[in-house]
């Protein structure tokens, strides 16, 4: 039962093994990973009998979950795509930029990589800049935006991808600087990204 889950999640939290983040209505958990707790929680999960019923329900349960709010994330894109630039505006937003473009303006030409492009706002604004950039989403949508955004500022040393950033297949060192903004948010498992 939900109460039954808070209460273990609870008592995980007090032995250091998991952290607790609130996030609106919700509480999001996160598996302690470094130091002795992280070694201890590792060697609990990995003595778990992974053919046991209850376990298989489990994951079979989460796998649900995470599929069914991998649709809720792609609809909501699907929907939002052509006004998502209005929708993230907020005033700290034009700080962060101009302090991206300065960092990369500082670093000379290189190479960045942008998960989560959504309309490649990120990219026009660095594509400058850069000597390459390559931008990935997994929403057409956005990435329909992005190459307009892209070809309009004719940024051709930029471009986007379809992808998954949570399983990427890129080879390590092919970039310079990586870039995630407004976007750890929207993922099940941001450590993986």
């Amino acid at each position: 039962s939900q109460p039954r889950v808070s209460r273990h999640l609870r008592v995980l939290g007090d032995a250091g093994l998991v952290h607790r983040h609130a996030e609106g209505t919700s509480a999001l958990f996160r598996l302690e990973r470094s130091g002795e707790l992280g070694r201890l929680t590792r060697a609990v999960l990995d003595a778990c009998d992974t053919e046991d019923a209850d376990v298989r329900r489990d994951r079979s349960r989460l796998d649900q979950i995470r599929l069914e709010r991998r649709r809720q994330s792609d609809d909501f894109f699907r929907r939002h795509a052509a006004e998502w630039d209005l929708l993230r505006d907020h005033p700290a937003n034009a700080d962060i930029e101009r302090a991206l473009v300065d960092l990369v303006a500082d670093r000379g030409r290189i190479d960045l990589l942008d998960l989560g492009t959504g309309t490649g706002r990120i990219l026009e604004l660095t594509g400058p800049h850069l000597r390459r950039g390559v931008g990935i989403d997994r929403s057409r949508d956005m990435l329909t935006i992005a190459r307009d955004r892209l070809e309009r500022r004719s940024l051709h040393n930029c471009e986007v991808r379809l992808g998954d950033i949570a399983a990427l297949d890129l080879a390590d060192g092919l970039f310079d600087m990586v870039v995630l903004h407004h976007v750890v948010h929207f993922l099940d498992e941001p450590d993986q990204a």
